[in-house]
């Protein structure tokens, strides 16, 4: 009951707050404060630091609001169960010069190729593939109750089974457990966008109540941290 209803009332805090995107910060201090009323006098409640990766008010953004409502999963733990615990989220209000959406972002890596099985992109010094897998009806009888990413309960068809990174002949390593949890993935929403030295893979996956947005970030050559949204 009570992991229900926190449930429940982090879903509707986002409906409240109208349509949720992702950004980053667009913060020459490497950090931005977080407060909680919209005004530069309110009490600063939590930071969100370069390449975090957080959601923000599409509405308050459209409607050129000078205080965007934010919010941030900022757990370090992979699964799924720990999003049901709002002590695992930060929200409150930025200044709005401070948000930059993941989707304003210009320069982006195109894509080389993709298949039904993975997704390439490259360029002269970088070459980012992601690959994904058919399961067996064994294992989809074995998910349909499990609390994963990319279904509520149901039968995910595919999972995410390889993140390669390289830069400038360097291989980038991210643990696989950032990965393999990630179910009903679609290559064809996926992106590799850059901004000073951040780099950002992502994709939106499944669709409906299991939607999820993942963002996997690249600082300075290492890999930082995954930030899952859940959208709007």
């Amino acid at each position: 009951m009570r992991i229900a209803f926190i449930i429940l009332f982090y879903f509707l805090s986002l409906s409240l707050h109208g349509q949720i995107v992702s950004a980053i910060i667009n913060d020459n201090d490497g950090f931005t404060n977080i407060r909680i009323e919209p005004n530069i006098n309110s009490k600063v409640d939590s930071k969100i630091v370069d390449g975090q990766v957080f959601e923000y008010n599409g509405d308050d953004f459209f409607e050129k609001k000078e205080w965007i409502y934010v919010s941030c999963f900022k757990s370090t733990r992979t699964d799924k169960e720990a999003r049901n615990y709002m002590e695992n989220y930060i929200s409150g209000y930025m200044h709005r010069s401070r948000v930059l959406p993941l989707d304003k972002i210009q320069t982006r890596i195109p894509v080389n190729e993709i298949n039904d099985e993975s997704v390439k992109y490259k360029n002269d010094s970088m070459l980012i593939e992601i690959r994904k897998r058919k399961l067996l009806e064994v294992e989809i009888d074995s998910l349909y109750f499990m609390d994963i990413w990319g279904t509520d309960t149901g039968n995910p068809k595919n999972k995410l089974t390889e993140v390669n990174l390289r830069i400038n002949g360097e291989i980038i390593q991210i643990p696989e457990k950032y990965y393999t949890d990630l179910y009903r993935v679609n290559l064809e929403n996926s992106y590799v966008i850059y901004y000073k030295d951040i780099l950002i893979v992502g994709m939106t996956n499944s669709d409906g109540a299991g939607f999820y947005e993942v963002n996997w970030v690249v600082k300075n050559g290492e890999f930082v941290n995954r930030y899952i949204s859940l959208g709007p």
